[in-house]
């Protein structure tokens, strides 16, 4: 019999693990969840916890360049007009990628913001009823 240390057994025993992990359902538990938070009044004070990590990330260049490149791609048809795979990164990143960081500043900024109701935890509660 193969030890636990021996490289094959501990794939072998990753491979079990993974395969039972994959099989937990976390949608009930994470709309219960998402009941308590939604109950507590404590949705408001999650999305701006999402809102300040996703506007720290969008800060950073290379996240910027990362979607930029994403969104330039998405593009193609920017060649028939002459406008290059370079012109397509500068405008999705200067235009695109900055105006999505701003918006996510302002909701952050303003509690009145009209995203702000539309990013509702609601619809996702029902999912605790499955």
């Amino acid at each position: 019999m193969q030890s636990l240390t021996e490289p094959a057994m501990a794939l072998r025993l990753r491979g079990l693990l993974l395969q039972q992990l994959a099989q937990i359902d976390l949608v009930k538990p994470a709309g219960e969840i998402l009941a308590v938070i939604r109950q507590s009044g404590q949705h408001q004070v999650m999305l701006d916890a999402v809102l300040a990590h996703l506007d720290q990330e969008l800060q950073k260049p290379e996240l910027q360049q990362h979607l930029a490149e994403m969104i330039a791609a998405e593009f193609d048809y920017l060649r028939w007009i002459s406008l290059d795979a370079a012109g397509g990164r500068y405008m999705a990143k200067k235009k695109l990628v900055h105006a999505a960081g701003r918006e996510v500043q302002n909701m952050r900024e303003s509690s009145e913001h009209p995203l702000r109701a539309r990013i509702l935890i609601k619809p996702w509660l029902s999912y605790s009823k499955i």
